[in-house]
């Protein structure tokens, strides 16, 4: 099967399955894309500079596309349709001066209210991005960014390269919030919660968890013929991200890339529940993303990671606290356990089974359940040191937010 039947299969198949919107109709003049970039934009009062972030890179054959889903929900159709409408012109009149790549807008205005939100403009996009991948026969780069973000200069060139000499189908790009020109509260909050996301992240890694990974919207790429394979992006309002790349993660091919950085914006912002507008706006109000999980909370996880390998024979794990004992409990662990058993060939491939059910999500809410049951929060300084000493990671007691973040930021660089 070659490659140009081979895409056009899996958007066939994807078309039939998984598509819920209509084929927007976009005139692109670039042949054979290599490259579309996805941002979805409600709302972006900085989405004129995200795109000049993006011009600054210098990309030799400008196979780019930049595919913006100016999106609002309906129920707020009269108070931001002037707005977009407004900003779907600016957009347009703009498109000639781009020289890094070919600017297309699409705009999915007045939706149904269950399907708004950052999930279902992100699939629109991605969608799109798809369906012009299989019409020019190429199994080509999915990257999202937000429309509130600046990238580095070799951003373009680095995602493209990446995909094609590492053939991989997942890629993470770095990220850092920028700080500059924040007052000192909101600065505080943006530097503690990337502290948070590093932290967790990386106990994740130490826990013995096989994906890893950052699950940052923003800061995400996908090969076109593993984004339909896979089922496409999910609708949710918040937390699309993590979602779709747990489940590429699971499918394999994952890359953390180094050389390009993607920089989201530190604002505070009530539009989706959770993340890190939501989490600046949780901050501003009473500091409570100053906390993160309980290293206990890691510690606890690794013991059940540890036990896996004597699972395949007694179905119970060794060595947990009861209260572990008890979470599994509501989970049918037993039972999962039995089945990934009987599905699975070797111990390898049992292994394999185990990850595809105990994924990032269950990861997550069995966390939840020790926080809220069990161990409770600790300030994220005193936890990422705490983690720095299982990790041989030079970070000293006391060292401050800012520097251990920064040491972080270079641990996540290797």
């Amino acid at each position: 099967m070659s490659k140009t039947q081979n895409i056009s299969d899996v958007f066939k198949n994807y078309k039939e399955r998984f598509l819920y919107w209509p084929e927007y109709e976009i005139s692109y003049s670039t042949e054979g894309p290599e490259t579309i970039v996805v941002i979805p934009a409600y709302h972006e009062d900085q989405l004129l500079t995200t795109l000049e972030s993006l011009d600054q890179n210098k990309i030799g054959n400008k196979k780019v596309i930049v595919l913006v889903v100016l999106n609002y929900p309906v129920k707020l159709g009269e108070k931001w349709a002037e707005f977009h409408h407004v900003q779907y012109e600016i957009l347009n009149k703009s498109k000639k001066f781009y020289k890094s790549f070919e600017l297309q807008v699409i705009q999915a205005f007045d939706l149904p209210e269950k399907r708004t939100g950052v999930g279902a403009a992100r699939k629109i996009g991605m969608d799109q991005a798809l369906k012009i991948f299989a019409d020019s026969g190429s199994d080509g780069i999915i990257m999202c960014l937000d429309g509130d973000c600046t990238v580095s200069q070799d951003y373009l060139r680095t995602c493209t390269a990446y995909f094609a000499d590492h053939k991989c189908n997942t890629l993470v790009v770095p990220f850092e919030h920028p700080t500059n020109n924040l007052d000192l509260l909101l600065r505080e909050g943006i530097l503690a919660y990337e502290l948070h996301l590093r932290y967790y992240k990386n106990a994740l890694k130490w826990t013995g968890f096989p994906y890893a990974y950052h699950t940052v919207g923003s800061s995400m790429g996908v090969r076109a013929s593993v984004y339909g394979k896979l089922g496409g992006m999910n609708r949710r309002r918040a937390g699309e991200d993590f979602y779709f790349l747990n489940k590429c993660f699971a499918y394999g091919g994952v890359i953390e890339m180094s050389g390009a950085t993607v920089y989201p914006s530190a604002r505070v912002s009530d539009r989706v529940p959770f993340g890190t507008g939501r989490a600046q706006e949780e901050w501003m109000k009473n500091k409570r993303y100053k906390n993160t999980y309980h290293f206990d909370c890691w510690r606890d996880l690794k013991l059940v990671f540890m036990g896996i390998d004597t699972l395949n024979q007694q179905y119970e794990l060794q060595n947990v606290p009861e209260y572990v004992l008890s979470f599994f409990q509501e989970i049918n662990f037993v039972e999962r356990i039995h089945q990934i058993q009987s599905g699975s060939n070797n111990p390898g491939s049992f292994i394999k089974n185990f990850y595809h059910w105990f994924d990032g999500f269950l990861v997550m809410k069995f966390l939840n359940y020790l926080r809220d049951s069990v161990h409770g929060e600790m300030d994220v300084v005193e936890a990422a040191e705490e983690l720095a000493k299982q990790i041989d990671l030079p970070i000293e007691d006391g060292i401050g937010l800012e520097l251990c973040l920064d040491t972080y930021r270079e641990l996540d660089k290797r």
